[in-house]
């Protein structure tokens, strides 16, 4: 009969520190993988300027910013958004489209004419509420999502300066637009799972919205002025703090 083998202390020091390496390099692979995955992810929301001017200087700094994949101008649309009994004060960021980093839940094709065409959040309609003040439900939101190409979408531009610091200007060529309780048509083209709180339109529809349209070349040094926030992708986490770091406001003295 063979003996059973004995471990002593020394072979157990041995084990525990083979374990102990092996744990060790399973968390510093780990924690380069993490690292790497970070530095690929590209970040992206809307920034404001704060204090900057959306001019041509600007324009030359930004384009230094490392990790940068894009940047452009944002314009506010202030407007009070109705569909069926339920209406609510919605903001519409007027963004070039193209560069957005979206994923889209449910989209049709839709031709760009007159009437705003929007891309909305699926929970962009969380704020609508009724005559009586009732809120709208989830599942009256999920409806009206599945349903969008079947509604009927109206607007109201919000008169006087709001949140955003610039004048909302009626649609050009209506003279019935600013008329109190006029309501005008618009469309919705896309229900967005991301970003998923908010409701997007082309730089060029929100132009003409305030008024001030881009000439021939496709560009507006009025509307430039009324810029004050961009839309701004980076890739890498860190390389995106930075950039988030560049357009803080320097703290009080």
């Amino acid at each position: 009969m063979r003996r059973k083998q004995r471990w002593n202390s020394a072979d157990r020091l041995i084990v525990v520190c083979i374990a102990g390496l092996l744990a060790a390099l399973v968390w510093f692979a780990g924690l380069v993988l993490q690292r790497a995955q970070s530095a690929r992810r590209v970040c992206q929301s809307i920034v404001p300027l704060g204090s900057y001017s959306y001019d041509e200087q600007l324009r030359q700094e930004l384009v230094k910013l490392r990790g940068l994949q894009s940047v452009s101008p944002v314009l506010r649309v202030e407007a009070r958004l109705r569909v069926g009994d339920y209406s609510a004060d919605t903001i519409w960021y007027g963004v070039d489209l193209a560069a957005l980093h979206k994923k889209v839940r449910l989209a049709a094709d839709t031709a760009v004419g007159s009437a705003p065409v929007l891309l909305v959040g699926e929970k962009s309609l969380s704020g609508m509420r009724d005559q009586n003040g009732h809120a709208l439900s989830e599942k009256r939101q999920k409806e009206f999502l599945t349903r969008y190409q079947e509604l009927e979408w109206q607007y109201q531009l919000n008169d006087g300066t709001g949140a955003s610091g610039y004048e909302s200007a009626p649609q050009s060529g209506d003279p019935a637009a600013g008329e109190e309780g006029c309501w005008l048509p618009c469309r919705v083209a896309a229900v967005l799972s991301e970003p998923s709180e908010d409701i997007y339109l082309s730089h060029a529809q929100a132009s003409e919205l305030l008024g001030v349209p881009a000439d021939a070349s496709g560009s507006s040094a009025a509307a430039d002025r009324l810029v004050k926030e961009l839309l701004l992708a980076v890739q890498g986490e860190e390389n995106y703090q930075k950039a988030l770091a560049c357009f803080a406001e320097p703290p009080a003295r």
